[in-house]
């Protein structure tokens, strides 16, 4: 029953950060004039949600270590 968690776990993960992806890429591409302050958010943003990228690939690769023959 663990891997069924991890499994969702991993699932949920995903969706978040397709949310902020998706988020990412529609404000990049509105001819929005930021301010200095929300460039410097929107940036920060788009930071942290690569970071959470690295750490589901790193989930990932440690549920694929699990999962394989001894």
């Amino acid at each position: 029953m663990k891997s069924a968690a991890v499994l969702t776990e991993l699932i949920d993960d995903m969706e978040r950060l397709g949310n902020k992806l998706i988020f990412i890429v529609n404000v990049s591409t509105l001819d929005l004039h930021l301010s200095e302050r929300a460039r410097n958010g929107l940036l920060e943003f788009g930071v942290e949600t690569i970071q959470s990228h690295n750490a589901i690939e790193d989930k990932i690769q440690n549920y694929r270590k699990s999962c394989a023959p001894s």
